[in-house]
């Protein structure tokens, strides 16, 4: 399991802000941790960008010599609402302006319930192409290579690096329960425990 540290996302974002059209996709999978699946149908109605949240309730999955097509979350706690940091809104924001934008400059109406991450022909963006453009933009940011998913680890191991509760990273990543989340973490809790120690010190110095 590969991680950015919070150098690296922070070289990650800065990169993309400069020109990566998908910027609101690597901003919204590096502060959610949202599954690439749950981040390709993700819709129009289901963000609420006055209320800083976004609401789960599809997965785009890719089956062997077939179109990719919606489906279930995988487990009823992958049903979910997410809180969105106010970097994640604004980079929402824009992503929806520029895009809005361009479809009138090509003479086509902007489908605002449509796919939050799309193609020109209003399908989701293809899960080839997120790697394809994850991985320029890590070579961009000069990040060593590493899966999309990563980013969903990098989102789940900063939040346990800085002390977030494990319950409410558990629930932010869908997982059907909070050990799970501890287990595929554990690389992360010698830090916590530390800090443990530290706040006793703190109390009882």
């Amino acid at each position: 399991m590969k991680a950015l540290s919070p150098e690296e996302a922070r070289s990650v974002l800065e990169a993309a802000r400069e020109d990566d059209d998908l910027e609101a996709l690597w901003t919204v999978a590096l502060t959610t941790g949202l599954r690439q699946g749950e981040l390709l149908a993700l819709r129009w109605p289901e963000v609420e960008l006055e209320r800083g949240t976004l609401r789960v309730v599809a997965s785009l999955v890719r089956l062997a010599g077939q179109e990719p097509q919606l489906a279930e979350p995988k487990s009823q706690r992958s049903r979910r609402q997410v809180e969105l940091s106010a970097g994640a809104v604004d980079s929402l924001r824009r992503h929806r302006a520029t895009a809005i934008e361009a479809a009138l400059k090509a003479g086509r109406p902007y489908d605002r319930a449509g796919f939050v991450f799309r193609r020109t022909d209003e399908r989701p963006l293809s899960v080839t192409t997120t790697w394809k453009r994850w991985r320029r933009i890590l070579a961009a940011a000069h990040v060593p290579p590493m899966p999309f998913h990563s980013a969903r680890h990098s989102a789940a191991t900063l939040l346990l690096g800085r002390g977030v509760h494990p319950k409410i990273v558990s629930e932010m990543l869908g997982h059907s329960t909070v050990a799970i989340t501890l287990d595929v973490y554990s690389h992360v809790t010698p830090a916590m425990n530390r800090e443990a120690a530290r706040v006793m010190d703190e109390l009882f110095a």
